[in-house]
């Protein structure tokens, strides 16, 4: 369940994430935190509360002749959809690899959505209980989950 947080970060470090992208998400480490920072148009942004349930889903795909693991995050209040997050991680790119195991290596997640026209910015926490799921995803892909955990 979604539920507000105090995270203390610089908005520039956001922004600079964002700035050719309207709307997209990326995993970053700022202050040996790790963030799942999404940008949202703000009729969606609207969308993101307390009390939603979140349901994390990893996909392994093929992107021409690369693999790329797809984080899919649906969020819902009372079992009625409301709004959800993609994420594309290239599996060939070590460091995308090892935010996204620090990211669920947690107990809790920071989120924080970011509606860039109207600067504004909200910050959630989720508890965190998708590591193994994202361990079958990555031995799917033949990589290997404790070697990036202790690499960390």
């Amino acid at each position: 369940m979604l539920k507000k947080a105090s995270i203390n970060t610089a908005k520039s470090a956001i922004l600079r994430n964002f700035d050719f992208i309207k709307e997209g998400s990326i995993i970053i480490e700022f202050e040996r935190k790790v963030y799942l920072v999404v940008c949202k148009e703000r009729s969606s942004f609207q969308n993101f509360s307390e009390n939603l349930e979140p349901i994390i889903a990893f996909n392994a795909i093929m992107h021409s002749d690369f693999p790329i693991i797809e984080l899919n995050i649906k969020f819902y209040k009372r079992s009625i959809y409301i709004d959800e997050i993609s994420t594309l991680i290239s599996t060939s790119n070590r460091e995308e690899i090892r935010s996204l195991v620090r990211f669920f290596s947690e107990s809790w997640s920071n989120l924080l959505i970011f509606a860039k026209e109207e600067n504004e910015l909200k910050s959630f926490k989720f508890e965190n209980n998708s590591i193994e799921d994202l361990s079958l995803c990555l031995r799917g892909l033949q990589i290997d989950i404790e070697d990036i955990m202790k690499n960390t």
